[in-house]
């Protein structure tokens, strides 16, 4: 049910996959092309996403 939006001229679209735990989450945003852009750790509180 996903629907294709266009991007604006010159934005790269970015994902987000988040591995949630107890404690600590991974999150991992990759670029249009599929290559990590940035990787790490975040303690799992709600400060932490924001």
């Amino acid at each position: 049910m996903s629907k294709d939006i266009k991007k604006p001229a010159g934005e790269t679209r970015r994902y987000v996959g988040i591995d949630l735990g107890d404690k600590k989450s991974r999150v991992c945003i990759l670029d249009e092309r599929g290559e990590i852009v940035l990787q790490e750790w975040v303690v799992t509180t709600p400060e932490a996403f924001f």
